[in-house]
C-alpha cells in the first residue's frame, strides 16, 4: 500500500468513524438527518469494502491454508461489520420515515436496529484497537512536521539523539488513541439505548393508562370506593376534545396532543423546524 492510499483510506475510515458515531445522537440530528446520515455511512462502507477487495480475496482464498491467524481475525471482524452495517441499513429502511410502512412490530424492528448499532459499534472499536499503529503512523504522516532538506554548510558539532524507550511511547499512543475512541463510544451507546429505554416505558405507562380494565386488573389497585363519584357533564365535555387529541389543557389546538420529542412508536413524526419535537404536537 503507497503513502497515498494509505491517507486516503485512513480520511475514509475517520469519516466513516465520525458519521457512525454521529448517527447515535437522533436528539441532536433529528430523524431526518439522521436516515441521511445512515444512507451516507452505507456508502462509505461499501467504499472501504471495494478499496480493501484485493486483500478479503487474498485472505479468502488462502483463509484456511496460507492464511495467519492475525489475517483470519481481521477478516472476521469485517465479516462481521459489513453484517451488522446491512442489518442496520436494512431495519432503517422499514421503519424509515421515507417508506412509512403501517408496522404493528415497529417497537420490535426498533429494538433490532438499535442493538446491531450497538454490537457493530463495539466490533469497530476493537477493530481499531488492532489497527492502532496504522492509525497512528499515518496521522503522524498527515499532521506531524515534515522534515527540512538541510543546506550544505560546514560542519557542526551535532547533538547525538537519546534512545527512547520504544514500549511505553507505544503504550502512550495506544492508551490515547483508545482511550479517546472507546470514551465517546460507550457515551453514544448510552446516549441511544436511554432514549430507547424511555421511549419504551412511556409506551408502556400510555398502554396501561389507556386500558379501561387495568384498574380492576391491577393486583395494586385501589379498591372502589361505596361512595358514587357524579361527574357534570360540563367537566365531561371539557375533557371530551382533550381526548381526541384537539385540544389540550392550556387551550391549546394541536393535530397530537402527545408532545413528542422523539420518534418511539409514533409512525407520524416529523420534526421540519428541527426543535426537536413532533410538529404534530405544536400549536396550529
Amino acid at each position: 500500500m503507497t503513502e497515498t492510499s494509505s491517507k486516503t483510506h485512513w480520511w475514509i475510515d475517520l469519516f466513516l468513524l465520525v458519521g457512525f458515531l454521529a448517527a447515535f445522537y437522533v436528539n441532536l440530528t433529528g430523524v431526518s438527518m439522521h436516515q441521511w446520515l445512515g444512507l451516507a455511512i452505507t456508502i462509505l462502507a461499501l467504499v472501504h469494502l471495494i478499496l480493501h477487495w484485493d486483500w478479503v480475496k487474498a485472505v479468502f482464498t488462502r483463509l484456511f491454508v496460507k492464511s495467519s491467524a492475525r489475517a483470519r481475525v481481521y477478516l472476521l471482524l469485517d465479516v462481521l461489520i459489513m453484517l451488522g452495517a446491512a442489518v442496520m441499513f436494512e431495519t432503517g429502511l422499514v421503519i424509515s420515515t421515507w417508506f412509512n410502512l403501517d408496522l404493528s412490530n415497529y417497537a420490535d424492528w426498533l429494538d433490532i436496529h438499535v442493538y446491531s448499532s450497538v454490537i457493530a459499534l463495539g466490533i469497530t472499536v476493537l477493530k481499531l484497537g488492532l489497527h492502532w499503529r496504522w492509525i497512528v503512523s499515518v496521522a503522524k504522516k498527515l499532521f506531524g512536521k515534515r522534515a527540512v532538506i538541510p543546506v550544505a554548510r560546514p560542519l557542526q558539532p551535532v547533538v547525538v539523539p537519546v534512545l527512547v524507550n520504544q514500549k511505553s511511547v507505544d503504550r502512550r499512543h495506544f492508551l490515547m488513541l483508545m482511550g479517546a475512541i472507546s470514551g465517546v463510544s460507550v457515551l453514544a451507546a448510552t446516549n441511544v439505548l436511554s432514549k430507547v429505554n424511555a421511549v419504551q416505558s412511556a409506551s408502556s405507562t400510555q398502554l396501561v393508562a389507556s386500558d379501561p380494565l387495568a384498574e380492576t386488573t391491577s393486583p395494586t389497585a385501589t379498591p372502589p370506593s361505596s361512595t358514587a363519584v357524579t361527574t357534570s357533564p360540563a367537566a365531561t365535555a371539557a375533557a371530551a376534545p382533550q381526548a381526541q387529541g384537539v385540544t389540550t389543557s392550556q387551550g391549546c389546538t394541536v393535530r397530537c396532543p402527545r408532545g413528542c420529542s422523539y420518534p418511539g412508536h409514533c409512525r407520524r413524526y416529523t420534526d421540519g423546524n428541527n426543535n426537536g419535537r413532533c410538529d404534530l404536537g405544536e400549536c396550529l
